[in-house]
């Protein structure tokens, strides 16, 4: 979803710290055993840290992408700054800004999906516009958009 994002980077380079933190943890264990000493706990505390900090990375790196991908996306002061205006018509969902349009043809939109606080029109499995719900001036008009917009998408599938 967050393809073209600086971001997208972050999950494979937590990847690879989560691998370097459990080599050194390899290592240091391994060491370990070789002097087979009960009296150098220090290797062991260090290579257990390095085991749980792997751990973290490894299992937090998807949750940590996310979040900062969020942040950065859609936080008032992220990426979309200019006034964005979608708009649905006969053959199209059209896309405005500031100094650029674009149309998206309905045979173009693979799906749509909702969240809490967005929907996500998909291109295709890694692009998808995104439109905040805050948008909106009431539920109505967000309700309206939405069937609209779905029925287009679902219209085109047939």
């Amino acid at each position: 979803m967050f393809a073209d994002s600086p971001t997208r980077f972050v999950a494979g380079t937590l990847g690879a710290l989560y691998g370097f933190f459990l080599a050194i943890a390899a290592l240091l264990l391994g060491q370990f055993l070789d002097r087979y000493s009960g009296s150098d706990r220090d290797f062991v505390i260090y290579a257990l840290g390095c085991v749980i900090l792997a751990f973290v990375f490894g299992v937090g790196a998807k949750y940590i992408h996310k979040a900062l991908a969020a942040r950065l996306l859609f936080n008032p002061t992220g990426y979309s700054t200019k006034p964005q205006r979608f708009s649905i018509e006969q053959d199209a969902l059209v896309h405005r800004s500031s100094n650029s349009s674009a149309r998206f043809a309905w045979t173009d939109i693979e799906r749509t999906e909702t969240t809490s606080d967005h929907i996500f029109v998909f291109l295709d499995r890694g692009v998808a516009l995104y439109i905040a719900k805050r948008a909106f001036p009431d539920q109505h008009a967000l309700n309206a958009f939405l069937e609209d917009l779905n029925a287009r998408v679902a219209a085109s599938k047939a």
